[in-house]
């Protein structure tokens, strides 16, 4: 996205950072919240810790409750629109 975002204003980096910088600023921010159970849960710190979260992990998924548990992520994912470069790169290259 940066890479479109510089190139469609023909290597302007001021420019093309504050423009990525307003495209995902909402995502990013609405992102950065704590994980539920903090940290610790998500980075045990013994060999059976590991264990355990992986095999809960792989429950969960499995589980018919996985649509449930990765209804969430998809939102977040479908909650930036990417912007179609190919014009922008064709105006660069002169083969337009």
């Amino acid at each position: 996205m940066l890479a479109g975002e510089l190139t469609a204003v023909g290597g302007d980096h001021i420019t093309a950072f504050g423009s990525y910088q307003r495209s995902l600023g909402d995502h990013v921010g609405g992102n950065q919240k704590p994980m539920p159970g903090g940290v610790k849960a998500f980075l045990p710190k013994t060999g059976l810790g590991i264990r355990l979260g992986n095999g809960l992990t792989r429950v969960m998924l499995a589980g018919p409750w996985r649509g449930m548990l990765t209804a969430g992520m998809q939102d977040k994912t479908n909650s930036v629109t990417l912007r179609n470069y190919a014009n922008d790169a064709m105006l660069v290259d002169g083969e337009r």
